[in-house]
C-alpha cells in the first residue's frame, strides 16, 4: 500500500501543471488504483447526480473511478431534436462551481476514438436538480450534443467558441456545440454517455481556472486590444402575412410557438392584425396558428433557414364551409387511454378559441386510432377512437361551449393518414381527432 501511495504522489507532481488551467479526468475501472481511491469507487463516485464527482482544486489530477453509473430514463427522449440522450444508458456525472465570470468550454476525449460520446449539460440555479430528478421531474439542459461524433471528430466532443449551435442532434451533426458564459458561483452538473460502451474509458479536460488554497489568484494578463472588429450579423425576421384565398389581408389572433423536442412555449401572441414580424433564431422550430371569424383554424409549422435574414409566410386562410375538416395538430392521448398528454393542452386552447370566435357553427368530432394491422376496426378501435372524440367534446363544454353545437363519432383506424406508418411521427399522425364542419 506504502508503494501504491508513492507512486500516486509521483503521479501528481508529473501532472502538476494541470492544477491551474484544466482538469483532465480519467475514467478508468484500474485495479490497483481503486484500492487508494476506495471511498470514490466504493460508493460508486460519479454514477448519479447525487454522487456527482466534485471538480475542484483538490482532484485537479487524473482521477480513477469506475465509469458504469445507472442509466436515467427521464433524460432519455427520442425525436428530442438533441435536448437529451436517444435512449437511457448508464451514465457518469460530474459537477463544479464556477471560480470566475468566463466563457466554459471543455473536451471529452474517448481512449477508443469510434466510441461516441453524449452529454447533457445542466444549470443547477436553486440547489434542486439531483431532488428534482429524484422527484421524476424532467430538467432542461442549458448544452447538449447527441451528435454521432465517431463519424465526424474521432470520437471527440464537447463545448467550443466556434461551434454554431447550443444543441446537436443525433446523426451526422457537429460535435461540438457552442461554449457557454457562465458566471462565478454557479453549479453545474455534466452527465456523460457512452454510447457505444457502457464500459468505454475517456478523458474529460475542463478549462476552468481554481486558484490553489490559501495562495492568491494569479491574475491574467489583459487581452490585447481588438481592432477592425466585424459586427455580428442581424438575427432573422419572420414575416407572417395573413390573407384569404383571394389575397386580399384578414385580420386575425396570430399565435407563434417555438418548439424544441416535445417542448413548446408561446412566444408571440397578437390579435386584430394582419401582419406580424419578429426577430427568430436560424434553425428556430416554429409553429404558426391563426384564428379569425368565418375561416377554418390554421396551423402550420415552419424552420428557420440558416443563412435567411428576411423570412416571409403568407397564411392563407380557408372560408368556412359545410363538411370541410381540420386535422387537430398535437391533441394526443396516452396509450390505449382517453386521457390527453400534456402537449395536448395548447391545441385544444385553440380549438376553444376558434369555437368562440365563431359562435355559430355546428362541428363534428372525429376520432381515429393507430392500428396498421387489423384490416377492419374490431370493437376495442372504435370504442377508443368513440372516447377520444368524446374526450374533445368533454373538454369543450367544460370551457362552456354549448353542447347542442358538437356531435362526435368514433372512427377506429379507418382512413389511416399511414397505412403502413414507418415512424413514430407517422405513428402520431394516425392517432389524431379531426373537426368537420356540420350544416
Amino acid at each position: 500500500m506504502k508503494n501504491v501511495l508513492n507512486n500516486f504522489a509521483n503521479m501528481l507532481k508529473r501532472n502538476k501543471s494541470c492544477h491551474n488551467y484544466s482538469l483532465c479526468c480519467r475514467i478508468a475501472a484500474l485495479p490497483l488504483m481503486t484500492l487508494f481511491l476506495a471511498h470514490v469507487a466504493a460508493a460508486q463516485q460519479g454514477g448519479s447526480c447525487d454522487s456527482a464527482i466534485e471538480i475542484n482544486y483538490a482532484n485537479v489530477q487524473h482521477i480513477q473511478a469506475h465509469a458504469k453509473g445507472k442509466a436515467v430514463a427521464l433524460l432519455s427522449m427520442p425525436h428530442a431534436k438533441g435536448m437529451y440522450f436517444e435512449k437511457p444508458h448508464s451514465l457518469v456525472w460530474f459537477t463544479f462551481v464556477v471560480p470566475k465570470d468566463t466563457l466554459l468550454t471543455f473536451d471529452l476525449i474517448p481512449d477508443n476514438n469510434s466510441d461516441d460520446l453524449d452529454f447533457l449539460l445542466f444549470r443547477d440555479q436553486n440547489a434542486t436538480l439531483c431532488s428534482s430528478i429524484g422527484q421524476n421531474k424532467r430538467p432542461v439542459p442549458v448544452r447538449s450534443n447527441i451528435a454521432d461524433n465517431a463519424f465526424t471528430s474521432s470520437g471527440r466532443t464537447g463545448l467550443a467558441a466556434s461551434a454554431a449551435h447550443d444543441m446537436e442532434a443525433p446523426g451526422k451533426h457537429p460535435a461540438f456545440s457552442r461554449a457557454l458564459e457562465v458566471k462565478k458561483g454557479e453549479r453545474y452538473y455534466l452527465a456523460v454517455d457512452d454510447y457505444t460502451s457502457a464500459f468505454g474509458t475517456f478523458s474529460l479536460h475542463l478549462n476552468l481556472y481554481f486558484p490553489q488554497p490559501g495562495k492568491p489568484a494569479v491574475q491574467a494578463p489583459p487581452p490585447p486590444p481588438v481592432h477592425n472588429i466585424v459586427p455580428l450579423p442581424s438575427p432573422p425576421v419572420l414575416k407572417i402575412i395573413v390573407a384569404d384565398s383571394g389575397n386580399k389581408p384578414v385580420k386575425a389572433r396570430i399565435k407563434l410557438m417555438s418548439v424544441a423536442g416535445s417542448r413548446t412555449r408561446t412566444i408571440a401572441d397578437t390579435t386584430g392584425t394582419s401582419e406580424y414580424q419578429r426577430t427568430v433564431m436560424a434553425r428556430e422550430h416554429l409553429k404558426v396558428i391563426c384564428i379569425s371569424q368565418g375561416y377554418l383554424l390554421y396551423q402550420s409549422e415552419i424552420t428557420i433557414p440558416d443563412t435567411a435574414t428576411l423570412i416571409r409566410d403568407t397564411v392563407r386562410l380557408s372560408v368556412l364551409r359545410e363538411h370541410r375538416s381540420i386535422v387537430l395538430q398535437d391533441i394526443e392521448f396516452e396509450p390505449e387511454l382517453e386521457v390527453f398528454l400534456p402537449t395536448a393542452a395548447e391545441p385544444l386552447s385553440d380549438l376553444l378559441a376558434f369555437m368562440q370566435s365563431n359562435p355559430t357553427i355546428h362541428i363534428l368530432i372525429k376520432g381515429y386510432v393507430n392500428d396498421p394491422f387489423t384490416q377492419n376496426s374490431g370493437n376495442y378501435d372504435m370504442d377508443l377512437s368513440e372516447r377520444r372524440a368524446k374526450a374533445v367534446m368533454k373538454y369543450l363544454t367544460e370551457h362552456h361551449i354549448d353542447k347542442s353545437r358538437m356531435d362526435w363519432k368514433g372512427f377506429g383506424n379507418k382512413d389511416m393518414l399511414y397505412p403502413k406508418p414507418q415512424t413514430m411521427e407517422e405513428q402520431r399522425a394516425n392517432r389524431r381527432v379531426e373537426i368537420e364542419i356540420e350544416p
